[in-house]
């Protein structure tokens, strides 16, 4: 009953956009018929859960054996195949099934080609998609599997049979709602839609970059100030990789230094970059850590959390595997979880992977440019983006050997000389090859073979096993840097040797194996310490890290209780070091009656972002207009575009070198220093709060508003709050509309293998199906479920109401 309501609601919620559309004149071409749209037969009455237990049939010719799946009841499918083609085809017809619109809406957005379904309203997006090159780093992607390698004969193309074998018996009436909504139908799934759904990973998780921002602040402050307020290392981070390396390079990075130059970097249009927030933690605990002698894995990837979620959570045995975990709709491969005598985990390394190099032309048509002395003609990509109901719209952009050229054609713009260097579009390794073998693995060696196969993106890849291993590999095509910042600014393209290709060679690539500390972890901090032979540069991680480390090395009798309250702590390490830093320093002689109240609240405040907790919030806003008043004079000098010292830096120097940020006053005659900033940010911050009290309490989830939305923002098929703790700069990292997207942790001793999820979502992608967001409410409350991860389809199938058989025909 539920679920119809929900779809009235959306059908409500639709009625109303068409209203509101007609009285704006709005000309949004793809509005549905009314009458197929709320037809008994064929509408989205269709897409309530009929709530009965069925059994499907299916026959398919490619099929060399029957394949039973057992959906659970919790709505997981269970896939029971004769062999791993079978499995797979099983796999591309339950995410067809399941989550086909999510396959396509995400397909067209990593490409650009949302145009081709919304109309004139999807064409910025799509020329900024196109743009940034994704449509190339598709086609690289894919080109790996001309040759038709084995793992694409045995994965990937059983897989495209079996979601194209669903697509051909799906009814009109099933269509999943959201294409009875944008008035489209299923076009089919090919090599190249997979290909764009690892695309789209690559660009969530490596996009970032400051290249432009870095050069300015570079430029107006000097390198000596730069390098103060921007550092590269913080020594009590401890790094991902225990820094006791004793290698020596054995190749060196770019010779020539960056020297190119930008104006007005403050006013030019920028790249849409991913949302912030976007990280991990995982780590693996050996059997000295803990109780009883078992080995846990643990993983939390931070990422976007949409309805349906990103992961698709399945069960696959075969003779050969048993392998249980999250998938990925569109792509073949289980990418985390525990198979037999293993589990593996992953977060993201925050890797600089992106460099803009300025061209050198001949003379002002700007059509031959010179590299090394030497003449060369630009070549040109066509892109045509199709739109719906109107003419297509053509574009061309060049490519250069240091990149293509996003701003070429646009002459006022200041990085219409630049070629952008995205690592992400020249893959290096195919992934999927890679990822094939992770239901393979059976031993650390093993794995640390399929570890070296993974080019993009970096990740840190976390494990451990039955036999008592536990390692972490930093994986991926590493930059090779001749300096800590070699690569931070806008670079000069008349050199070869100026180009950033080469990669930090594999056998050196930062690993830990059976550490002495009994474990192994991440949390998106920095991957190596300062005796690593070779420089690290990206967007590290200041907070969490380092409370993940120190958390685990103080424990010593380990067990299951406490790695599921370390994954959903939700104290804060910005908080201690914020508070533990500058309450000290402010003068209480200073402060009124109201203001010694909330001082006191913070001294005992216990650092944690408690769903109800006031304190939280007054710790976010104190921050931000402690950074807003600190470096209100630089963001005035540099503009609102520039770089601004992180929460980490500023504490630093506020209580290291208090006088330094003087020289961000905008009044030398006041007499303003880190202190003095630290007194008047407090009060602001207790003046904000109490005004946001003199109604109700100021409670963490009321402010922090996070909430899950729909994939395509149908407002009616999210979930508009989030009523639970947890911040970025704690593990439990809940913030806005990213978060946990899955949690799972591992548990291995000797035969004993133990399972157990949680996922803010269900399997299905139908918002009017009970599997929809069943998983929603445990994930919220912090619970997890203990999966079922044996070989014996007779233990799944009394719970289970939905079963499908497929058969060789």
């Amino acid at each position: 009953m539920c679920r119809v309501s929900k779809l009235l609601k959306s059908v409500l919620w639709f009625l109303a956009l068409v209203l509101y559309l007609l009285a704006a004149s709005f000309n949004w071409v793809n509005l549905p018929p009314l009458g197929f749209f709320l037809s008994p037969n064929e509408g989205f009455w269709q897409n309530a859960d009929p709530l009965t237990e069925f059994e499907i049939t299916e026959q398919f010719d490619g099929l060399r054996e029957e394949v039973k799946i057992l959906y659970d009841h919790r709505g997981v499918p269970h896939i029971f195949a004769g062999n791993i083609s079978d499995a797979t085809f099983a796999l591309g017809y339950l995410h067809a099934r399941d989550r086909y619109f999510q396959m396509d809406f995400t397909s067209r957005a990593a490409t650009g080609r949302l145009s081709e379904i919304i109309g004139t309203t999807g064409i910025p997006y799509d020329r900024e998609m196109r743009k940034k090159g994704m449509g190339l780093m598709t086609e690289n992607i894919a080109s790996h599997w001309n040759e038709n390698p084995p793992h694409v004969k045995t994965y990937l193309d059983p897989y495209l049979e079996g979601v194209n074998f669903y697509l051909s018996t799906l009814q009109r009436r099933r269509l999943p709602i959201e294409f009875k909504l944008l008035n489209y139908g299923p076009t089919g799934w090919t090599r190249e839609n997979t290909a764009s759904i690892i695309s789209f990973l690559n660009h969530q998780l490596t996009l970032r970059h400051s290249d432009k921002e870095a050069t300015e602040a570079l430029e107006k402050l000097g390198p000596d100030l730069f390098f103060q307020l921007f550092p590269t290392y913080f020594e009590d981070i401890p790094p991902v990789i225990p820094d006791d390396w004793n290698q020596t390079p054995v190749l060196t990075g770019s010779t020539v230094r960056s020297g190119a130059q930008v104006e007005n970097l403050s006013a030019i249009e920028r790249f849409t970059i991913p949302p912030k927030g976007l990280g991990s933690n995982n780590w693996a605990v050996g059997p000295s850590r803990t109780i009883d002698g078992s080995v846990f894995v643990a993983n939390d990837p931070h990422l976007s959390l949409t309805l349906p979620s990103i992961w698709y959570e399945c069960h696959i045995v075969t003779p050969e595997i048993n392998q249980y975990g999250f998938s990925i709709p569109g792509v073949p491969i289980i990418y985390l979880g525990i198979n037999q005598s293993n589990a593996i985990g992953t977060t993201n390394v925050g890797m600089d992977y992106l460099d803009y190099y300025k061209i050198s032309w001949k003379d002002d048509s700007r059509t031959i440019y010179i590299i090394d002395g030497n003449e060369y003609e630009l070549k040109w990509r066509r892109e045509v983006i199709d739109v719906r109901g109107k003419n297509s719209l053509h574009d061309s952009m060049p490519i250069t050997p240091f990149g293509h050229m996003p701003f070429y054609s646009e002459s006022d713009h200041p990085l219409s000389d630049y070629a952008v260097n995205w690592r992400a579009i020249q893959p290096q390794e195919d992934q999927l090859k890679a990822l094939s073998h992770h239901h393979r693995i059976q031993s650390v060696e093993e794995f640390t073979a399929m570890a070296g196969l993974l080019s993009d993106p970096p990740q840190n890849l976390v494990y451990g096993d039955n036999n008592g291993n536990i390692a972490l590999i930093i994986t991926g095509n590493l930059p090779l840097r001749e300096t800590p910042f070699d690569g931070a600014f806008l670079r000069e393209g008349n050199t070869f040797s100026n180009l950033l290709s080469a990669s930090i060679p594999p056998k050196h690539g930062p690993r830990a194996i059976n550490p002495e500390s009994g474990f192994v972890a991440s949390a998106n901090q920095i991957s190596t310490g300062p005796n690593f032979p070779y420089y690290m540069l990206g967007d590290f991680n200041l907070d969490r890290g380092t409370y993940l480390f120190n958390a685990l090395d103080s424990m010593q009798t380990i067990d299951l209780r406490a790695m599921k309250a370390l994954q959903t702590d939700n104290r804060s390490q910005k908080a201690i070091e914020i508070t533990n830093a500058l309450l000290p320093i402010i003068n209480t002689l200073s402060l009124s009656e109201a203001e010694l109240e909330w001082y006191r609240k913070m001294e005992q405040w216990d650092h944690r972002f408690e769903k109800n907790s006031g304190e939280a919030v007054f710790l976010k806003i104190w921050e931000e207009a402690l950074r807003s008043i600190a470096w209100e004079s630089l963001r005035d000098s540099l503009g609102s575009a520039t770089l601004i010292p992180n929460w980490k830096n500023t504490i630093r120097l506020i209580t290291q070198n208090p006088d330094q940020l003087f020289f961000f006053n905008s009044d030398p005659d006041d007499q303003i220093n880190g202190h003095t900033i630290t007194l008047h940010s407090f009060k602001e911050a207790v003046n904000q709060i109490n005004q946001m009290e003199s109604d109700s309490p100021a409670l963490w989830a009321e402010y922090r508003q996070a909430s899950i939305p729909h994939l395509a923002r149908i407002e009616a098929f999210g979930h508009p709050f989030i009523n639970s703790g947890g911040t970025r700069s704690a593990l439990n990292s809940i913030y806005r509309n990213t978060g946990p997207s899955m949690r799972m942790i591992a548990r291995f001793k000797g035969d004993e293998r133990e399972f157990y999820v949680s996922l803010p979502g269900g399997s299905s992608g139908n918002p009017g199906n009970r599997w929809y967001d069943n998983h929603l409410e445990n994930w919220i409350e912090e619970r997890y479920e203990k999966v079922y991860i044996g070989k014996n389809p007779d233990f799944i199938r009394p719970g289970s109401d939905v079963i499908i058989r497929l058969f060789p025909k």
